[in-house]
């Protein structure tokens, strides 16, 4: 790391979540998709999940409706993004459903 680089940033930090990166203040964290669709698919193929299944596709087509915007359009809609919202919403409680123990012990560490 550079010296001083981080007591001078205040973005938004893009990562894997690895543990020290949290230790930054000032900014904000956002998870790397790229993980994100790389950690998920591990679990459909490893585990059979079949939720993750779905949230691959999930991320998949949210990538692909945002790579498909027209020129003139910066960002989804505001229906595109509630419905996406909650497709990944649902999608996360059918996770913990499929995976109880995992989730009550995260929310204890957390």
């Amino acid at each position: 790391m550079l010296p001083g680089l981080w007591k001078n940033f205040h973005g938004k930090l893009v990562h894997d979540h690895w543990k020290v990166y949290f230790s930054y203040d000032g900014c904000k964290h956002v998870a790397c998709n790229a993980h994100h669709l790389r950690d998920v698919d591990y679990l459909k193929k490893q585990f059979q999940q079949t939720w993750a299944g779905e949230m691959v596709t999930l991320l998949v087509n949210i990538k692909n409706t945002l790579a498909d915007l027209p020129p003139e359009q910066d960002s989804l809609s505001p229906g595109q993004i509630i419905l996406f919202a909650q497709q990944y919403d649902g999608l996360v409680k059918k996770g913990l459903a499929e995976n109880p123990y995992t989730a009550a012990k995260r929310r204890r560490v957390g």
